[in-house]
């Protein structure tokens, strides 16, 4: 398992990003924050927070964001993904800033180790 602390500091890291680079509305490109774990049993080589816009054409497109948890294979070209929450701005900002979004993280993590190691 990822450490609270390392979780708490790419939340950290990820909410700053959100309120200085994410506008409120329109387009923007993705941010995120990335942490590479330690431990050698890792199912992951690289494990991800990221907040994208949502595309083009999709209902309220221009002002819900999709913030999400991304683990990457450390030797194949795959990826797991899950989606934390779509919202606003304002909605994920508040989110981040939570009590419960490290532990929601930590329940995430060993599904997206799951969906690797069944490559």
């Amino acid at each position: 398992m990822i450490p609270q602390q390392s979780i708490r500091q790419l939340v950290s890291d990820l909410l700053e990003r959100v309120k200085t680079d994410m506008p409120e509305t329109g387009d923007f490109q993705t941010i995120y924050v990335e942490l590479e774990p330690t431990a050698p049993d890792r199912a992951f080589s690289c494990f991800m927070l990221r907040v994208d816009p949502l595309p083009a054409g999709v209902q309220d497109s221009d002002s819900e964001r999709c913030l999400s948890a991304v683990a990457y294979h450390p030797s194949l070209p795959y990826q797991s993904r899950r989606t934390i929450q779509y919202a606003t701005k304002q909605t994920i900002t508040d989110l981040l800033a939570s009590d419960t979004i490290v532990s929601q993280i930590q329940n995430l993590i060993p599904k997206l180790e799951d969906d690797l190691r069944g490559l």
